[in-house]
């Protein structure tokens, strides 16, 4: 049997080999739904998408690349976002 988490964002980041694909695919076993790869740029759309779907997402984990340019200057506007719209990271 499933252990039923608490409803909530996940954040994961890390350098390529780091294991961040591995986490996530854990996590989607758990429950979660799973998205990889988003670029910070995309973030506002997406909860801007989900929070109109009539579909709820409450356990959701997002794989983002460390990497990318903007990440590292983002990373507090990224959880002011999600916390704003009502999401728990």
């Amino acid at each position: 049997m499933k252990k039923k988490l608490p409803n909530r964002w996940i954040l994961v980041t890390g350098l390529s080999g780091a294991g961040k694909s591995k986490a996530l695919k854990v996590l989607e076993d758990q429950g979660f739904f799973a998205i990889d790869n988003l670029p910070v740029a995309l973030l506002p759309s997406l909860i801007a998408l989900l929070k109109k779907s009539k579909k709820l997402f409450p356990n959701v984990v997002l794989g983002m690349d460390a990497r990318e340019e903007d990440f590292p200057s983002s990373y507090r506007k990224i959880l002011s976002r999600l916390q704003s719209a009502g999401f728990k990271p």
